[in-house]
């Protein structure tokens, strides 16, 4: 009979760990992807808020308290959005010192390195995914406020804007 490995599934935890890394790596990209549509959409809205003649002739204390909300939902979000290094290891670089050892101990000290990686990876993920909940409940809130700052101020009475009148200017002969 052969030598026995003295760890003989860790060539199989390797593999398994490696694709658990690609598993996270492929979320976090997801969360930064929705992150930066919130952004945009959140954006959106409040340059709309801020060019519309509706909610700039009704502009009230709740409009201005919802837009608030929206500017920090904003900043949230792109907090989730930034790119942050996340690791993948083991890296072979660091491996190199370990050619001369049996394959067995060399997956072993990939695995740990692995380990290592997937929960420095998942702390990030966390962080990213409250900053999302975060950021979106307050824009959530910040858009009920304005919401219901639009209807109040209607239904008070306050005009809508006038409607513009356009100048027609003759040439002079």
């Amino acid at each position: 009979m052969g030598v026995q490995p003295a760890y003989p599934s860790a060539q199989a935890i390797a593999e398994l760990g490696r694709e658990a890394q690609l598993a996270q790596i492929q979320s976090l990209d997801a969360l930064d992807a929705k992150a930066g549509t919130f952004v945009g959409l959140a954006g959106v809205l409040l340059g709309l808020i801020f060019t519309s003649p509706v909610a700039t002739s009704r502009w009230s204390l709740l409009l201005s308290i919802g837009a608030g909300f929206l500017g920090f939902a904003i900043v949230l979000l792109s907090l989730a959005a930034l790119p942050r290094s996340v690791r993948f290891n083991p890296n072979p670089i660091a491996l190199a010192a370990y050619l001369t050892q049996p394959a067995d101990e060399t997956y072993s000290i990939a695995v740990a390195s692995i380990e290592q990686a997937l929960i420095f990876n998942q702390d990030l993920s966390k962080f990213k995914r409250r900053l999302l909940q975060y950021g979106t409940v307050i824009a959530v809130v910040g858009l009920i406020l304005i919401t219901i700052g639009l209807i109040a101020s209607a239904e008070r009475g306050i005009p809508p804007p006038a409607k513009r009148a356009t100048i027609q200017l003759r040439a002079s002969l």
